[in-house]
């Protein structure tokens, strides 16, 4: 990404908000996939003694110009739905972080931490491998009945019920769109339907490095 759009980006973030130069080391601009909107590392602004500058993902979308928002490093790993650069940049910072200097890392931290030890992992390995199995000829309904998720007398597959663990449709009609995460056991079980271990869909959540 141009040095040009990063001063652009600092020229128009609000409320004090500035990029971090660390932060784009080797990456530049995280893209989300399936939405009009960016991450960036950025520095957010003392707001007390208690609340001093820190280091922060932020949200940049284009309306009405470039905005940036706060962003925890979940949000940014499930809208670019993968792992590697939202860690390797987080890491990056945190390598270089004295602890108890200015800005703070502490957040980042613990937000890393939070990620690589939860059970919601990111559901596009799973729903790729399951568009190819469409494609190869296998039906919604009967990878969802290979899943044991059948409904109505004739125990039909429950294709709602996997589109919305695949993230191709909302969980819920008030939400805006997909989610991007499923639970470790219900990918675990939807690679078993599909055929592979629930590590080869896993897009590397676990990996050391």
């Amino acid at each position: 990404m141009s040095t040009g759009f990063h001063a652009e980006i600092a020229e128009r973030t609000p409320n004090g908000l500035r990029l971090s130069s660390e932060g784009l080391l080797g990456a530049g601009v995280l893209t989300a996939r399936r939405k009009a909107e960016a991450y960036v590392m950025g520095v957010l602004p003392r707001r007390s003694s208690k609340n001093p500058e820190r280091y922060s993902w932020l949200r940049i979308t284009p309306q009405g110009g470039l905005h940036a928002r706060p962003i925890t490093l979940r949000d940014v790993i499930g809208g670019h739905e993968d792992y590697k650069w939202p860690r390797q940049i987080t890491q990056t910072i945190l390598d270089h972080a004295v602890p108890g200097t200015i800005p703070s890392a502490y957040d980042l931290q613990v937000e890393l931490r939070s990620v690589n030890n939860s059970c919601i992992l990111l559901n596009r390995g799973a729903r790729e491998l399951a568009e190819q199995r469409l494609r190869e000829g296998i039906s919604m309904s009967e990878l969802a009945m290979r899943a044991n998720q059948t409904r109505g007398p004739r125990g039909i597959g429950d294709q709602s019920w996997l589109r919305r663990r695949l993230g191709i449709v909302p969980c819920k009609k008030t939400e805006k769109g997909p989610t991007p995460w499923m639970h470790e056991s219900v990918l675990a079980r939807i690679a078993d339907v599909l055929g592979v271990a629930p590590r080869e869909i896993e897009l590397g959540a676990y990996d050391d490095d």
